[in-house]
Protein backbone atom coordinates (compact mmCIF):
# COMPACT_ATOMS: atom_id res chain seq x y z
CA UNK A 1 0.00 0.00 0.00
CA UNK A 2 1.39 3.40 -0.98
CA UNK A 3 0.19 6.29 0.95
CA UNK A 4 1.51 9.99 -0.64
CA UNK A 5 2.00 12.91 1.44
CA UNK A 6 2.19 16.80 0.10
CA UNK A 7 2.27 19.45 2.53
CA UNK A 8 2.14 23.29 2.92
CA UNK A 9 0.90 23.85 -0.50
CA UNK A 10 0.02 28.01 0.65
CA UNK A 11 -2.20 28.61 -2.70
CA UNK A 12 -2.32 32.44 -2.14
CA UNK A 13 0.99 32.92 -1.36
CA UNK A 14 2.04 36.68 -2.46
CA UNK A 15 5.67 36.09 -4.04
CA UNK A 16 7.83 35.32 -6.92
CA UNK A 17 7.22 31.26 -6.59
CA UNK A 18 3.85 30.40 -7.65
CA UNK A 19 2.40 27.80 -5.43
CA UNK A 20 -0.02 26.56 -8.34
CA UNK A 21 2.68 25.69 -10.63
CA UNK A 22 4.12 24.01 -7.43
CA UNK A 23 0.78 22.06 -6.38
CA UNK A 24 0.26 21.20 -10.60
CA UNK A 25 3.90 19.81 -10.54
CA UNK A 26 3.00 17.57 -7.51
CA UNK A 27 0.15 16.12 -8.92
CA UNK A 28 1.55 15.65 -12.03
CA UNK A 29 4.35 13.35 -10.07
CA UNK A 30 1.98 11.65 -7.83
CA UNK A 31 -0.20 10.21 -11.29
CA UNK A 32 3.17 8.98 -12.57
CA UNK A 33 3.73 6.62 -9.68
CA UNK A 34 3.16 3.27 -10.17
CA UNK A 35 1.40 1.30 -8.56
CA UNK A 36 -0.87 3.84 -8.00
CA UNK A 37 -0.94 5.31 -4.48
CA UNK A 38 -4.37 4.55 -2.41
CA UNK A 39 -4.47 7.61 -0.63
CA UNK A 40 -3.17 11.53 -0.77
CA UNK A 41 -2.80 13.00 2.30
CA UNK A 42 -2.19 16.57 2.85
CA UNK A 43 -0.65 17.80 5.97
CA UNK A 44 -1.67 21.42 6.63
CA UNK A 45 -1.25 24.68 5.30
CA UNK A 46 -3.37 24.16 2.13
CA UNK A 47 -3.91 27.65 1.55
CA UNK A 48 -2.13 31.04 2.50
CA UNK A 49 -5.23 32.92 3.45
CA UNK A 50 -7.94 30.30 3.97
CA UNK A 51 -10.24 32.07 1.46
CA UNK A 52 -13.02 30.28 -0.21
CA UNK A 53 -11.49 31.01 -3.69
CA UNK A 54 -8.30 29.62 -2.17
CA UNK A 55 -9.92 26.82 -1.30
CA UNK A 56 -11.94 26.10 -4.14
CA UNK A 57 -8.27 26.88 -7.00
CA UNK A 58 -7.33 23.96 -4.11
CA UNK A 59 -9.94 21.60 -5.17
CA UNK A 60 -9.28 22.21 -8.89
CA UNK A 61 -5.96 21.60 -8.80
CA UNK A 62 -6.21 18.80 -6.59
CA UNK A 63 -9.24 17.18 -9.35
CA UNK A 64 -7.27 15.09 -11.61
CA UNK A 65 -5.93 12.33 -8.51
CA UNK A 66 -7.84 9.32 -8.97
CA UNK A 67 -7.54 8.23 -5.30
CA UNK A 68 -8.85 9.80 -2.07
CA UNK A 69 -7.41 12.96 -0.98
CA UNK A 70 -7.33 13.54 2.80
CA UNK A 71 -7.00 17.17 4.42
CA UNK A 72 -5.57 17.92 7.24
CA UNK A 73 -5.34 21.39 9.34
CA UNK A 74 -2.34 24.16 9.11
CA UNK A 75 -2.16 27.35 10.87
CA UNK A 76 -2.87 28.75 7.90
CA UNK A 77 -6.31 26.91 6.99
CA UNK A 78 -9.56 28.07 8.19
CA UNK A 79 -12.06 25.03 9.72
CA UNK A 80 -15.18 26.36 8.32
CA UNK A 81 -13.69 26.94 4.81
CA UNK A 82 -11.77 23.75 4.65
CA UNK A 83 -14.84 21.75 5.62
CA UNK A 84 -16.87 23.74 3.07
CA UNK A 85 -14.15 23.24 0.63
CA UNK A 86 -14.51 19.57 1.22
CA UNK A 87 -18.17 19.37 1.53
CA UNK A 88 -17.72 15.29 -0.06
CA UNK A 89 -15.32 14.32 2.69
CA UNK A 90 -17.50 13.02 5.65
CA UNK A 91 -14.37 12.11 7.88
CA UNK A 92 -14.44 16.28 8.05
CA UNK A 93 -17.47 16.98 9.28
CA UNK A 94 -17.41 15.32 12.80
CA UNK A 95 -19.78 17.61 14.88
CA UNK A 96 -16.95 18.62 17.02
CA UNK A 97 -15.16 22.31 16.32
CA UNK A 98 -11.48 20.48 15.69
CA UNK A 99 -11.15 19.04 12.38
CA UNK A 100 -10.02 15.27 13.50
CA UNK A 101 -10.56 12.24 11.84
CA UNK A 102 -10.21 9.05 10.71
CA UNK A 103 -9.89 6.78 7.44
CA UNK A 104 -8.88 3.41 5.93
CA UNK A 105 -6.15 3.56 3.31
CA UNK A 106 -6.37 0.06 1.93
CA UNK A 107 -5.79 -1.54 5.39
CA UNK A 108 -4.11 1.20 6.88
CA UNK A 109 -5.18 3.26 9.49
CA UNK A 110 -4.84 7.18 9.22
CA UNK A 111 -5.78 9.38 11.94
CA UNK A 112 -6.17 12.80 11.40
CA UNK A 113 -5.33 15.57 14.24
CA UNK A 114 -6.03 19.73 14.04
CA UNK A 115 -2.90 20.76 15.95
CA UNK A 116 -3.87 24.26 15.70
CA UNK A 117 -4.22 26.80 18.14
CA UNK A 118 -6.97 29.76 16.94
CA UNK A 119 -4.88 33.60 15.79
CA UNK A 120 -1.64 31.55 16.42
CA UNK A 121 1.29 30.10 14.08
CA UNK A 122 2.40 27.42 16.87
CA UNK A 123 -0.07 24.53 17.94
CA UNK A 124 -1.91 22.69 20.68
CA UNK A 125 -3.75 19.76 21.24
CA UNK A 126 -6.40 19.90 23.62
CA UNK A 127 -7.15 17.53 26.34
CA UNK A 128 -10.48 16.09 24.67
CA UNK A 129 -8.80 15.75 21.26
CA UNK A 130 -6.07 13.31 23.04
CA UNK A 131 -8.71 11.73 24.94
CA UNK A 132 -10.43 10.86 21.36
CA UNK A 133 -7.26 9.82 19.94
CA UNK A 134 -6.62 7.48 22.93
CA UNK A 135 -9.66 5.99 21.86
CA UNK A 136 -9.16 5.90 18.26
CA UNK A 137 -6.00 4.04 19.07
CA UNK A 138 -7.50 1.57 21.79
CA UNK A 139 -10.49 0.87 19.36
CA UNK A 140 -7.96 -0.44 16.09
CA UNK A 141 -5.14 -1.71 18.79
CA UNK A 142 -3.23 -3.75 16.50
CA UNK A 143 -4.31 -2.72 13.77
CA UNK A 144 -1.17 -0.44 11.23
CA UNK A 145 -1.90 3.00 11.97
CA UNK A 146 -0.15 6.57 11.14
CA UNK A 147 -1.53 9.48 13.14
CA UNK A 148 -0.71 12.61 11.28
CA UNK A 149 -0.83 16.35 12.32
CA UNK A 150 0.46 19.52 10.67
CA UNK A 151 3.09 20.67 14.06
CA UNK A 152 5.94 18.56 14.50
CA UNK A 153 5.25 16.87 18.43
CA UNK A 154 9.44 16.95 18.92
CA UNK A 155 11.66 19.76 18.70
CA UNK A 156 13.26 20.43 15.20
CA UNK A 157 16.43 22.05 16.56
CA UNK A 158 15.68 25.16 14.34
CA UNK A 159 14.78 27.63 17.60
CA UNK A 160 12.68 29.82 15.77
CA UNK A 161 10.51 27.05 14.49
CA UNK A 162 10.55 25.15 17.53
CA UNK A 163 8.37 28.33 19.20
CA UNK A 164 6.10 28.10 16.42
CA UNK A 165 5.57 24.08 17.03
CA UNK A 166 3.79 21.94 20.35
CA UNK A 167 4.66 23.85 23.07
CA UNK A 168 6.38 20.74 25.57
CA UNK A 169 4.23 20.27 27.70
CA UNK A 170 1.44 19.31 24.84
CA UNK A 171 4.48 17.03 23.55
CA UNK A 172 4.69 15.25 26.78
CA UNK A 173 0.95 14.33 26.64
CA UNK A 174 0.49 13.40 23.08
CA UNK A 175 4.02 10.72 23.78
CA UNK A 176 2.15 9.57 26.85
CA UNK A 177 -1.27 8.94 24.86
CA UNK A 178 0.68 7.06 22.14
CA UNK A 179 2.76 4.99 24.49
CA UNK A 180 2.18 1.31 24.49
CA UNK A 181 -0.10 1.31 21.29
CA UNK A 182 0.40 -1.54 19.04
CA UNK A 183 0.65 -1.49 15.61
CA UNK A 184 1.39 2.57 15.32
CA UNK A 185 3.88 2.27 12.74
CA UNK A 186 4.67 6.41 12.67
CA UNK A 187 3.89 10.09 13.44
CA UNK A 188 3.67 12.31 10.10
CA UNK A 189 3.81 16.16 9.88
CA UNK A 190 4.15 19.29 7.75
CA UNK A 191 5.22 22.62 9.02
CA UNK A 192 8.59 23.18 8.72
CA UNK A 193 8.92 23.08 5.38
CA UNK A 194 11.92 20.65 5.10
CA UNK A 195 12.42 16.64 5.47
CA UNK A 196 13.24 16.09 9.14
CA UNK A 197 13.27 12.52 11.12
CA UNK A 198 12.58 12.29 14.80
CA UNK A 199 10.80 10.08 17.46
CA UNK A 200 7.97 10.42 19.25
CA UNK A 201 8.79 8.56 22.35
CA UNK A 202 9.57 4.93 20.65
CA UNK A 203 7.49 5.64 17.75
CA UNK A 204 9.45 7.11 14.53
CA UNK A 205 8.50 10.63 13.30
CA UNK A 206 9.26 12.22 10.03
CA UNK A 207 8.26 15.97 9.09
CA UNK A 208 7.03 15.76 5.23
CA UNK A 209 8.97 18.63 2.63
CA UNK A 210 6.87 20.96 1.28
CA UNK A 211 6.00 20.85 -2.56
CA UNK A 212 6.81 24.65 -2.60
CA UNK A 213 8.87 26.85 -0.66
CA UNK A 214 12.09 25.11 1.81
CA UNK A 215 13.27 26.68 4.96
CA UNK A 216 16.97 27.24 4.83
CA UNK A 217 18.71 25.16 7.70
CA UNK A 218 19.74 27.11 10.06
CA UNK A 219 20.60 25.73 13.56
CA UNK A 220 22.28 28.86 15.43
CA UNK A 221 20.56 30.17 18.47
CA UNK A 222 17.63 31.72 17.72
CA UNK A 223 18.25 32.02 14.38
CA UNK A 224 16.07 33.66 11.42
CA UNK A 225 13.74 31.50 9.10
CA UNK A 226 14.16 32.23 5.52
CA UNK A 227 11.97 29.93 2.86
CA UNK A 228 14.40 29.50 -0.24
CA UNK A 229 13.27 27.92 -3.80
CA UNK A 230 14.38 24.51 -4.49
CA UNK A 231 14.72 21.31 -2.23
CA UNK A 232 10.93 20.99 -2.32
CA UNK A 233 9.57 17.62 -2.73
CA UNK A 234 6.89 14.86 -1.16
CA UNK A 235 6.72 11.47 1.28
CA UNK A 236 6.08 8.23 -0.14
CA UNK A 237 4.90 5.77 2.58
CA UNK A 238 5.03 2.05 1.68
CA UNK A 239 3.36 -0.38 4.36
CA UNK A 240 3.55 -3.94 3.85
CA UNK A 241 1.60 -6.41 6.53
CA UNK A 242 4.57 -7.66 8.55
CA UNK A 243 7.32 -5.24 7.67
CA UNK A 244 8.32 -1.80 8.99
CA UNK A 245 6.51 1.14 7.10
CA UNK A 246 8.96 2.75 4.81
CA UNK A 247 9.36 6.26 3.88
CA UNK A 248 10.81 7.60 0.83
CA UNK A 249 11.44 11.89 0.51
CA UNK A 250 11.14 12.10 -3.36
CA UNK A 251 12.18 15.19 -5.11
CA UNK A 252 9.84 17.38 -7.31
CA UNK A 253 10.87 17.64 -11.20
CA UNK A 254 11.41 20.81 -12.65
CA UNK A 255 8.67 22.08 -15.25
Amino acid sequence: MILVQISDTHLGFPGAVDPERALERAVRQILAIEPSPAAVLVSGDLTHNGSPEEYQRLRQLLSPLTMPVHPLMGNHDKRQALREAFADHAPLHNGRETVDYSVDCAGLRLICLDSCKPDSDAGQLLPEQLTWLRAQLEAGAGAATMVALHHPPFPCGMDQFDLICLPPADRQAFAQTLEGVRGLEGVMCGHIHRPIVGRVGTVPAMVCPSVFLQSQLNLKPQGALRLIPGGVGLAVHIYTPGQPLLTHIQALDGD
